[in-house]
């Protein structure tokens, strides 16, 4: 699914002990913690951490700047403060830039406008770990190097895949110069509504494989990915379309006899009743499930 040479997989990452280590740097998500600060200076005492929103536009957008993402440079104690607590949280990445501070921070702080080509908006910000996967399958190199500006190169945990690492190599930093305002074409947004698709559906067998092991253990990797692309498939027909009630409706169809869900015509007509809401539907339909006796 990966691009090689763009977004791919890698090891888990180990602090760099190199003369670049200077360009390192650590983003993490302020809405983590309200004591994030705190703990950035309890381990870096040189208290060079910024936080990119305060004072801008994006400030007055959420309850407070702290919302948002600190910056600082990376150090050997906050790389493992990193690994231990806020990359299994999805709560920052690491990057990399050659560009001085001034130029980093000034791409950083400019929100990076992304429309649809309706003209509608895509939230996006380098802390949104899975919409950052997301547009680096839809879009190409140049780009993805409009939204990264002058940064090489970003590390993360995947959401996703949890197991996983990803990196996300920038092939022409540096190209931004006067701020990322994308709009995008027909197929790119069809690109971007795929990789969604995909990242969901990935992140579902993942989910199912960890915590549901006795439903899915009878299914290998690709009969088990096969069954939820049809299961998927069902859901589109009948209007479920939320992910939390998607994979509510995986988890039915996996739990209960495959037949049930062919000719109970009860069972039919309760899933299929598109004017109430999916999350009703499917309680319902497990109640359905748990208290009426199969009749076949």
């Amino acid at each position: 699914m990966l691009r090689k040479g763009l977004l791919e997989y890698t090891q888990k990452p180990v602090f760099p002990c190199s003369a670049r280590q200077e360009q390192y740097w650590l983003l993490i998500n302020g809405g983590f913690s309200q004591s994030l600060e705190e703990e950035v200076v309890a381990l870096n005492a040189r208290r060079n951490h910024c936080w990119l929103w305060r004072g801008k536009a994006l400030e007055y957008g959420v309850p407070d700047f702290r919302q948002g993402p600190l910056l600082v440079p990376l150090s050997k104690a906050l790389f493992d403060a990193y690994l231990g607590t806020w990359a299994p949280a999805f709560a920052g990445l690491i990057l990399t830039a050659s560009a001085d501070k001034h130029t980093l921070l000034d791409h950083l702080t400019r929100p990076s406008t992304i429309t649809t080509a309706q003209g509608n908006p895509v939230r996006f910000h380098l802390g949104m770990l899975r919409q950052l996967e997301e547009l680096s399958l839809a879009l190409n190199d140049s780009r993805l190097a409009q939204l990264l500006g002058p940064i090489e190169s970003l590390i993360w945990r995947s959401q996703a895949s949890p197991d996983q690492w990803l990196t996300l190599h920038n092939s022409f930093p540096g190209l931004d110069a006067q701020g990322a305002e994308l709009q995008l074409d027909a197929y790119e947004e069809a690109a971007l509504n795929h990789a969604n698709s995909t990242w969901f559906m990935q992140y579902a067998t993942q989910r199912l494989e960890r915590e549901q092991p006795e439903l899915v253990r009878q299914f290998d990797a690709a009969q088990l990915i096969r069954r939820l692309s049809i299961f998927k498939q069902e859901a589109d027909i009948m209007n479920i379309a939320r992910e939390r009630d998607l994979y509510r409706y995986f988890l039915l169809r996996l739990r209960y006899p495959e037949h049930r869900f062919v000719e109970e015509p009860q069972l039919l007509a309760l899933l299929s009743k598109k004017a109430l809401d999916a999350r009703m539907r499917l309680s319902e339909s497990e109640y359905h499930l748990d208290q009426q006796p199969c009749a076949f």
